[in-house]
């Protein structure tokens, strides 16, 4: 498979690109290996990307991507996102529980630096992850199960209160959900697996 791909710089900026490999390329990149562009503007992150099935397809909608001025490029991430794009479906789904209330109180007037830093805090627990899985340790030692409290705490302090049923939902997709899995997995090949196995023992 081929992919043509959008990454969100440090700064704010666009770097578009193609590879045949998403894990290993945003690796590339987030290591300084990528390109002269996100070199200087790192850490980068997918936020989006599209499948083809032959090289010639990925670059050409790579030249396509290119020539979009920032607002084309800004509406095709919109309407491919994930969390913007279904969230009539997730209100009607879960718009009266209690989790989904406490999310739209809790974080109706959060600022845009407000979003960052929970981002990059989130970020630092699965790159804690990532360090716990290479040193050796198993989804059910001490460690990695501190580290799915830790998470659970955070969503709970910060978003809704995170039952163990939406922590399990949670650890599932980010397996199942290219998207998350490349951006965890992009501290450390199979970051998101051990996740995934170690809210199932916690829960």
């Amino acid at each position: 498979m081929n992919y043509t791909y959008i990454l969100k710089c440090k700064d704010g900026t666009y770097y578009t690109g193609w590879t045949n490999n998403l894990n290993k390329r945003l690796k590339d990149h987030n290591d300084g290996k990528g390109a002269k562009y996100t070199k200087a503007r790192l850490p980068v992150s997918l936020i989006y990307y599209e499948e083809f099935q032959t090289k010639e397809e990925a670059m050409s909608r790579e030249y396509e991507i290119k020539r979009m001025p920032r607002s084309e490029k800004s509406k095709l991430i919109r309407e491919d996102n994930a969390f913007e794009n279904h969230e009539q479906e997730v209100k009607e789904k879960w718009g009266k529980t209690d989790a989904y209330r406490e999310h739209k109180e809790k974080t109706k007037n959060y600022s845009k630096q407000k979003w960052d830093d929970l981002a990059q805090g989130m970020d630092h627990i699965m790159v804690e992850f990532a360090v716990c899985m290479q040193n050796g340790e198993e989804p059910s030692s001490h460690k990695a199960q501190k580290l799915v409290e830790k998470l659970q705490n955070h969503i709970t302090k910060n978003y809704y209160y995170c039952t163990d049923e939406i922590l399990e939902g949670l650890g599932q997709m980010y397996v199942a959900d290219e998207r998350f899995k490349v951006n965890i997995d992009k501290h450390a090949e199979g970051t998101a697996e051990f996740i995934c196995e170690a809210i199932k023992v916690k829960v």
